[in-house]
């Protein structure tokens, strides 16, 4: 993957630069005025869509459902830092253990005008 994205819309971005000059070659002529965006991407790794609190909630929630007031407390000496820990450990678990996907977010985009 591309450390810059590139976008003729500013909303859906390109990791390849001639995925963009297709656009332009197929909707313009060599002279005209185009504008596209283009900004550094960064990839989305898996760690950014764990949530450990909502884990450990649910666990919680179905403990009690499973056996009532005897879960009161259950889970609720976990610390933060254990919680960090979790979200590394699910986090490494997915990055050894599944492919890894292809979407990205890009930041510092600036609009570039020419073509």
């Amino acid at each position: 993957m591309s450390d810059k994205s590139y976008s003729y819309n500013e909303e859906e971005y390109h990791s390849y630069y001639s995925d963009i000059l297709d656009h332009f070659n197929d909707h313009y002529e060599i002279g005209d005025k185009v504008e596209f965006w283009k900004g550094d991407t960064v990839q989305c790794g898996h760690e950014r869509f764990i949530e450990p609190y909502i884990l450990i909630e649910d666990m919680q929630e179905r403990a009690h459902e499973e056996v009532g007031e005897f879960a009161d407390g259950y889970l609720n000496e976990v610390t933060e830092k254990q919680l960090h820990e979790l979200k590394q450990l699910v986090a490494g678990y997915l990055d050894k253990n599944l492919a890894k996907h292809s979407f990205f977010t890009v930041k510092n985009v600036e609009k570039v005008e020419g073509w």
